[in-house]
């Protein structure tokens, strides 16, 4: 207990118990990383298909709308179709433009694009069974991998790869 900070004895007796704890695991840790409890919790939400999560539905599917090549995503933008065949290997406008990424990704909780809508159950249930709007899924994560300096090599597997020119896309 003699390196826990901080050093002096009388501020380590009003330390409380968690806190010392704290400081003795960062001392006996420090060559391991920190745990993110943020992105902990984040996964356990996942997982358990966000609990007391409230959408609103005001019955307009709008991700399944977008992904049927219907509407356009918000704000200031193009249909996904234009996005898929038009975009890929165009790095500056994938980095400048920010609003569509919740359209091809939706989430089942609010993100940062105000202008998007959150992934509803029922929405979910439309992409499983559509085979269009899987397709059009499939390759938003193509464009994205591609994006990144990754490439897809089997889609049954889901295994990746560096593409030839990786290093130059790493940083994004």
């Amino acid at each position: 207990q003699e390196d826990i900070p901080p050093r002096n004895e009388e501020k380590k007796k009003q330390m409380s118990r968690s806190s010392r704890m704290y400081w003795k695991s960062r001392q006996n840790n420090m060559s391991r990383p920190r745990r993110n409890w943020r992105a902990a919790k984040d996964m356990q939400l996942y997982r358990h298909h966000y609990p007391n999560l409230d959408v609103e539905d005001d019955g307009v599917m709008w991700n399944v709308e977008f992904y049927r090549n219907q509407i356009c995503f918000r704000p200031h933008g193009c249909k996904i179709e234009e996005i898929l065949n038009n975009w890929k290997g165009d790095y500056l406008e994938l980095e400048n433009n920010h609003c569509y990424i919740q359209w091809l990704f939706p989430l089942r909780e609010r993100g940062v694009n105000m202008h998007a809508f959150e992934l509803t159950q029922k929405e979910i249930e439309v992409f499983k069974k559509d085979a269009d709007i899987r397709r059009r899924l499939a390759k938003a994560y193509e464009l994205m991998l591609d994006f990144y300096g990754i490439k897809l090599l089997d889609e049954k597997t889901g295994k990746v790869a560096r593409t030839a020119y990786w290093k130059e896309r790493f940083d994004n």
